[in-house]
């Protein structure tokens, strides 16, 4: 409880009390659990004083000495602290909700497990404070220091409108391991060596931000903003960056792709980073490549409801040949957007398979690749009696087409003559494509030899 003798003081006034202050210096003012709810405290000096539980909800502390003042567990909600000097001050599970702490010397100060939500914290200085647990949704911490500060376990949720701001601060060696900043804006933000291990980096905004050197194992970037961020030396064991938004000025040299304790391998590319360390540590994952590369079969087609059985056949024929079958399935979308994933589906198969159905199915995207990818072999498949439309005779006479047209009578007929009629002279033309490739970059590099050889001579 607060000594009755140094509470009446105080509530003489400021100057009142910063006097007795200044004349016994010896005696900390004990104010322990004392109810200064709304007081005018502004400029007053309570360095080093007990505080601790004392409701000072709504009070004006603007500009007031709190450095080293115990306020453990004290009610400053709605407070006014700005310019106020809390160096060192112990916060402890202090309430902060919506107090203005801006421009405030909170260095040192010990923080752990406080709510400052909705608090105003633009410009303050946070060095080496500990703000481990605490609240801060919806804070605004707008150009606030932060250097070498502990924020392991903060939470500093909510969406990008709404969420905490710390645009311009400096985080450099701050600890935000499981932290919560999805939503926040940290743009022009100073990470370096920053500790993110686990932290939720969800639609965030780290555009322009120093992340050199920072930990990013097991952190969450999935629709984070890194356009011009500088990512380099970055720790990314983990690292979930989905949809993450990179572009030519984000600087991604040299990126830790094993985790600590494991030989170091780094690569210069967020995304492939990530494609890299799942071949390197799951064998399913290089399994499933090699599946890829030696089993897949694109099978291209518009199969609306009434033709279902028609792919269902199709994909057991070539399950039965060992195949992996890939459906891309036109029968609902035709643009720009569906021909580029034709052919970047095609590049990754051994064969295409292309159903022309009644014979009008399918021309432009097969117009579209069959030129382009002359080292991948296609099958032509339709109905019996359809019509074969005048640009798909056009690619016959390609050296990557099969020659004729595999006809079908219905699903069973397919299933049953499939491998025979178009899957194996898929297989044998594929083969015949690969070995000439093979020829050609031999013949190629020794030209390029001997060209060498001339241009030294």
């Amino acid at each position: 409880m607060a000594k009755l003798e140094h509470l009446k003081i105080l509530l003489c006034g400021s100057a009142q009390f910063s006097a007795w202050r200044r004349a016994n210096g010896g005696i900390r003012p004990d104010l322990s659990a004392a109810d200064l709810g709304g007081a005018n405290l502004g400029g007053v000096d309570l360095g080093g004083a007990n505080l601790g539980g004392a409701d000072l909800d709504g009070a004006d502390l603007g500009g007031a000495d709190l450095g080293g003042a115990d306020l453990e567990g004290a009610n400053l909600g709605g407070a006014n602290l700005s310019e106020a000097d809390l160096r060192g001050a112990n916060l402890n599970w202090a309430n902060l909700n919506w107090a203005n702490l801006n421009w405030a010397d909170l260095s040192g100060a010990d923080l752990n497990g406080a709510n400052l939500n909705w608090a105003h914290l633009n410009w303050a200085d946070l060095r080496e404070a500990n703000l481990g647990g605490a609240e801060l949704n919806r804070a605004n911490l707008r150009e606030a220091n932060l250097g070498g500060a502990n924020l392991s376990g903060v939470s500093l949720s909510r969406a990008f409108m709404s969420g905490a701001d710390l645009r311009g601060a400096d985080l450099g060696g701050a600890n935000l391991s499981e932290a919560d900043l999805g939503g926040a804006n940290l743009g022009g933000a100073n990470l370096k060596g920053a500790d993110l291990g686990g932290a939720n980096l969800e639609r965030t905004s780290l555009r322009g931000a120093d992340l050199r050197g920072a930990d990013l194992r097991r952190t969450r970037l999935t629709g984070c903003s890194l356009e011009g961020a500088v990512l380099e030396g970055c720790q990314v064991y983990g690292t979930a960056a989905w949809d993450a938004k990179i572009d030519e000025s984000t600087d991604q040299r040299n990126l830790v792709i094993t985790d600590v304790g494991q030989p170091a391998v780094s690569v210069d590319n967020l995304k492939i980073a990530r494609f890299l360390h799942l071949l390197i540590d799951n064998a399913e994952i290089r399994d499933a490549i090699d599946a890829i590369t030696f089993k897949a079969v694109l099978i291209l087609g518009r199969f609306s409801p009434e033709r279902k059985p028609v792919l269902d056949a199709l994909r057991e024929a070539l399950r039965e040949r060992d195949h992996l079958p890939v459906v891309f399935d036109l029968a609902t979308t035709q643009n720009q957007a569906a021909t580029e994933t034709v052919r970047i589906l095609a590049g990754l198969a051994r064969f295409v398979i292309a159903d022309l159905a009644d014979g009008r199915s399918v021309p432009a995207e097969l117009h579209s690749i069959v030129p382009d990818m002359d080292s991948l072999a296609f099958v032509l498949i339709a109905e019996e009696g359809s019509r074969v439309h005048g640009q798909i005779e056009g690619l016959m006479h390609r050296s990557n087409v099969v020659e004729a047209v595999f006809e079908y009578g219905s699903p069973e007929h397919l299933l049953a003559s499939l491998g025979e009629g178009g899957v194996v002279p898929a297989e044998a033309k594929s083969e015949q494509l690969r070995v000439n490739k093979q020829v050609r970059t031999r013949n190629e590099g020794n030209a390029s030899l001997l060209e060498c050889g001339c241009a030294e001579s």
